[in-house]
């Protein structure tokens, strides 16, 4: 015999947004989309950057990858408010949080790194014009 009590808590009960094994598809094809991505990333700073070149390039790569860091945390902070099991808010923390912390120490490096070798070439250029 089910009561009213039992009614209203299976009404308001949290229905998950998705599976366990929809889980570990979403984190697996965005842990290797976004790993391919900042491999692009790595590779074009690492032929650019020491030439002084590619800023461009370099923001139009990072910038995507700070607003999907973003969502997914914000995301992933809906769902623990919402009550969401650990396989919905997990891989979207896991995911936003590395490429927050990935991008906060390399887009200072990268900026600092580009401001010197603009220094640099200023420099040779004032001392060939002497």
């Amino acid at each position: 015999m089910t009561t009213f009590l039992d009614t209203v808590t299976l009404a308001n009960a949290v229905q998950p947004w998705w599976n366990d094994q929809t889980a570990g598809m979403i984190g697996g094809f965005a842990g290797t989309a976004l790993g391919l991505w900042g491999a692009m990333f790595g590779v074009t700073a690492g032929i650019m950057v020491p030439k002084g070149k590619g800023k461009r390039a370099i923001r139009i790569l990072v910038y995507p990858m700070i607003a999907v860091a973003l969502v997914a945390l914000a995301v992933g902070i809906v769902a623990i408010t919402k009550d969401q099991p650990r396989s919905v808010w997990y891989p979207l923390l896991l995911l936003g949080g590395i490429l927050i912390i990935q991008l906060a120490w390399m887009i200072p490096l990268l900026e600092f790194t580009l401001r010197k070798i603009e220094k640099r070439k200023l420099e040779a250029e004032e001392l060939r014009r002497s």
